[in-house]
C-alpha cells in the first residue's frame, strides 16, 4: 500500500541517507510501517526514531557497512 511518505522515503534509501518526516503522533505508526517497507524493497532495515515530538526520523544504511550509521 503507497502512502502520501513513500516518495521521500524512497529517495532517502535510494541515497542511503536520512528524512525526517513530519506528522501528528497518531500517524507515526503508519510512517514506521512505511520506512520498513520502503527499507525491503532496498535490502535496507531502516533506523527510526519516533522521539522527534513533530515526526519520525528515518535512516537507510547498507546491511554490509553496519558501523557507519545514518543518524547522528
Amino acid at each position: 500500500m503507497a502512502t502520501k511518505w513513500d516518495e521521500r522515503l524512497e529517495r532517502a534509501a535510494q541515497s542511503r541517507g536520512t528524512v525526517v518526516v513530519l506528522c501528528g503522533e497518531g500517524d507515526k505508526d503508519e510512517v514506521v510501517e512505511a520506512a520498513r517497507t520502503v527499507g525491503a524493497r532496498h535490502g535496507l532495515t531502516p533506523q527510526i526514531d519516533r522521539q522527534p515530538a513533530d515526526g519520525v526520523r528515518v535512516g537507510y544504511r547498507d546491511e554490509s557497512n553496519v558501523g557507519d550509521s545514518p543518524l547522528v
